[in-house]
């Protein structure tokens, strides 16, 4: 979704013969811009989905669970679309080139597909009564279906874009070639987020009406006119049709791109495979931040921001959706000057000292955050073991409560288990600490028999501890050597940390 694809190296292949010669019009310090002037489009288009699509999904009345089922479109498509397109170009006996007839498709449906993302309600009004129910249903069907559609499509253009790279630019000039790429990359994220910053239906009306209408003209047209002119100036050569074996016997190209890839993926060098188990399981964590950072900014703006009579709900929403498109501009200005000053950081003492001592901010992470969500999830997870007398609904404690005496009893309900009871009772309970009811009631937090409460006289003048330092420890349950769930959970992730070299 970064606008990154797979790079095709093709190597020799005995039995293809072409005609005519790969070559860029233009002067020569033209080229390398030229040529990848495509990836600052895609990079473009992006960005308006990763920005927009997911607040837009919302407010048409999709959940957000429903939503991240809309979005297995982007690995989906890498997965399938990729591989597909590239066997079919690489057969491809077109005399206007292998890759370019296949990128101008795409590009098209690319083009139309955002249209549709971005007039949806209009689309829809076309077949269904403008605010019926039909109608609704209907403009939420086209936004999916225009989400993978643009998904598919651009996912097809990014390989062509990559694999007329490789076909067209000399070995000598591939690195550099893909230094422009990558430049052009950031700079279509920079533009492309910038654009969202900028209330655009007051600059351009005649457009749309609002920022994803505007959105939608502007990177269709930017998409189309980088393309066309990749078309236009970059010339291919021409696989000629071979005669060496009769049509009937010649293998299916797909079959024999499966096994190519299953071979190649058991066959790896161990250095290799371990990138790629890297690159897996960072994109497990990259793609809820590029699809949810609006939504996350937006509900922050929200719950800060009260409603007024000049300041309507709609209005709201759209200033929330600008501000999580900001700080995606931001993400991406940031990302576009280090791929710039990084490789620098890396050939001498003092760029390699501030390029560990800024791994800091991932150690505080790393140090706080699992330990804070292992701390919620005991707190909030009843034990499995429990009897079902012992457990206890569970409210949202953070929610602030206007009235001090019912956000006290409201704290006692989540935090003290049987509070209902009367003094008295408690007091006996009390003196019957060994009695097995007892052992069952008291003390147990959040319906956890296992979590503990520590508990301090403050009106006395000394303070009792147990053991050399220890709070003394109000509560029932099985003691530390039986190990509840916090002891066992925290174990585990010591455990785990401890394997890192």
């Amino acid at each position: 979704m970064t606008g990154f694809s797979p790079l095709t190296l093709e190597g020799p292949q005995s039995s293809q013969k072409f005609a005519g010669k790969a070559y860029i019009l233009g002067p020569k310090w033209a080229h390398l811009p030229t040529i990848t002037v495509g990836f600052l489009s895609v990079q473009m288009f992006w960005s308006v989905e990763m920005g927009y699509a997911s607040p837009y999904l919302l407010s048409l009345g999709l959940s957000k669970s429903a939503m991240s089922l809309v979005f297995l479109a982007a690995p989906l498509s890498g997965l399938f679309m990729q591989p597909i397109i590239g066997v079919l170009a690489d057969h491809s006996t077109s005399r206007l080139g292998r890759r370019r007839p296949f990128m101008m498709i795409g590009t098209i449906m690319c083009a139309f597909a955002m249209l549709i993302l971005g007039f949806t309600r209009d689309f829809a009004s076309l077949f269904m009564a403008r605010g019926s129910q039909g109608n609704d249903s209907l403009t939420i069907l086209l936004a999916v279906l225009s989400i993978y559609l643009i998904d598919f499509s651009m996912n097809a253009v990014m390989a062509m874009d990559r694999a007329l790279l490789v076909d067209t630019i000399p070995p000598a000039a591939q690195a550099s070639g893909n230094a422009w790429a990558a430049r052009m990359l950031g700079l279509g994220s920079v533009i492309g987020f910038l654009f969202g910053t900028i209330p655009l239906p007051k600059m351009f009306p005649f457009l749309g009406t609002t920022e994803l209408e505007v959105l939608s003209v502007m990177v269709a047209v930017l998409v189309l006119s980088g393309h066309t002119l990749m078309a236009i100036c970059v010339k291919e050569r021409v696989l000629l049709k071979s005669a060496d074996r009769p049509s009937g016997k010649r293998p299916n190209p797909f079959i024999r791109e499966a096994r190519a890839i299953w071979s190649n993926i058991l066959t790896l060098p161990p250095v290799i495979r371990q990138i790629f188990i890297i690159q897996f399981f960072a994109w497990i964590a990259w793609f809820p931040i590029l699809f949810y950072t609006t939504i996350y900014i937006g509900d922050l703006y929200r719950r800060s921001t009260p409603l007024s009579p000049s300041f309507t709900r709609e209005d709201r929403d759209s200033e929330a959706t600008l501000l999580g498109t900001r700080a995606l501009f931001y993400s991406s200005v940031i990302a576009l000057v280090l791929n710039i000053i990084l490789p620098g950081f890396t050939e001498s003492v003092f760029g390699a000292t501030v390029l560990i001592s800024v791994t800091g901010f991932s150690w505080a992470i790393t140090q706080w955050a699992p330990f804070s969500l292992l701390a919620e999830a005991i707190l909030t997870t009843p034990d499995s073991t429990s009897n079902g007398r012992d457990s206890i609904l569970l409210a949202d404690a953070r929610t602030p409560i206007e009235d001090p005496e019912a956000e006290a009893a409201d704290e006692t309900a989540v935090f003290l288990n049987n509070h209902h009871r009367t003094a008295e009772e408690r007091d006996d309970e009390s003196d019957f600490a060994d009695d097995d009811v007892s052992q069952r009631h008291a003390g147990v937090l959040l319906g956890n028999r296992h979590a503990r409460m520590s508990r301090i006289n403050v009106d006395e003048d000394d303070v009792h501890v147990d053991g050399e330092g220890d709070w003394e420890h109000v509560g029932s349950g099985p003691g530390p050597g039986n190990g509840g769930l916090s002891t066992k959970a925290g174990i585990i992730l010591v455990r785990l940390s401890s394997y890192l070299p």
